[in-house]
This record gives C-alpha cells, sequence and structure tokens, in this order.
C-alpha cells in the first residue's frame, strides 16, 4: 500500500432552489466531509 499519496473527493449538489437550502446544504456536507476525513485519517492501513 503507499504510503504519502492523496484522494481527491468531489461532490456535486444539484436542485438547490434557494440560498436557505444552500446555507443548509453547505453545513450538512461540513458536517459529511468532517466525519469521512476523520474516519479516513484514523484508519490504521493509512
Amino acid at each position: 500500500m503507499e504510503k504519502g499519496g492523496y484522494t481527491l473527493l468531489s461532490v456535486i449538489q444539484d436542485n438547490v432552489k434557494t440560498e436557505e437550502i444552500f446555507n443548509q446544504t453547505c453545513e450538512n456536507w461540513k458536517v459529511i466531509l468532517k466525519g469521512l476525513k476523520e474516519a479516513v485519517e484514523d484508519n490504521p492501513y493509512n
């Protein structure tokens, strides 16, 4: 397994019709991506 590599993750969300929904969506993705980052970085196989 290669050490020191990187992963690129792209997220696209469509159908965001209002600024309020956009702001809620941004906050949701921040939480999701933070959890994903922590899970990946804490993986003992890294």
